[in-house]
């Protein structure tokens, strides 16, 4: 009667402990899973098509890949993609 009366009930300080290490776990695993969704959208950019680009290359580089497929469709011909592509790498 005297350790109800204090305060303490049947499951004692081990239950504290193990709530406590279960809320630290818990807001743990949701705190990394938003940083890593985080660093996945940070990671990744959508182009005007929807298309998902690595964000690991510059603009020039990405220009000159789109300049390629263009060439190789017909949509323009040697001399522009020539003429371009001089004025994309300077």
């Amino acid at each position: 009667m005297m350790n109800n009366m204090m305060g303490y009930n049947m499951m004692g300080a081990g239950a504290c402990i193990g709530m406590f290490l279960y809320w630290a776990i818990l807001i743990g695993v949701f705190f990394l899973v938003v940083v890593a969704i985080v660093k996945y959208i940070q990671g990744r950019k959508l182009t005007k098509n929807n298309e998902v680009v690595i964000d690991n290359k510059n603009s020039s580089d990405i220009a000159l890949e789109e300049l390629k497929i263009r060439f190789a469709k017909g949509e323009i011909n040697k001399e522009e993609y020539i003429e371009r592509k001089q004025f994309l790498q300077d």
